[in-house]
């Protein structure tokens, strides 16, 4: 479904780098795929909640700005985070138009001010 979406608004794949983000519930997450906007929809389908911003991080760098250890527990992973910009990596956020509008509603409590 989510390569369907991406398709659809013409978003094409590319190579796989890691993206990190942080989502509106203040957990920071990251996967492997071709573009933010996938990223997005990973992300927000897995965790269930949206996404605050997304970034290509391929060395994994901001990643490690939140999680220096490079390895996660299960205790760090359920850490939140303020939300706010991403720590170093300033210019690539999520577009403003995300690809949840419509299919997903935001709510007051899940509406991002830094998108």
């Amino acid at each position: 479904m989510i390569d369907e979406a991406l398709a659809v608004r013409g978003i094409h794949p590319g190579a796989h780098e890691w993206h990190t983000a942080l989502l509106v519930d203040g957990h920071v997450a990251g996967v492997w795929v071709n573009s933010v906007e996938e990223a997005e929809l990973e992300l927000t389908v897995w965790w269930g909640t949206r996404c605050h911003w997304v970034t290509v991080d391929p060395q994994c760098l901001l990643f490690h700005e939140y999680f220096p250890k490079g390895k996660r527990s299960a205790a760090e992973a359920e850490r939140r985070f303020p939300l706010a910009p991403p720590r170093a990596l300033r210019d690539r956020f999520a577009p403003a138009d995300s690809l949840l509008d419509g299919i997903w509603p935001p709510s007051a409590s899940t509406t991002s001010v830094a998108r």
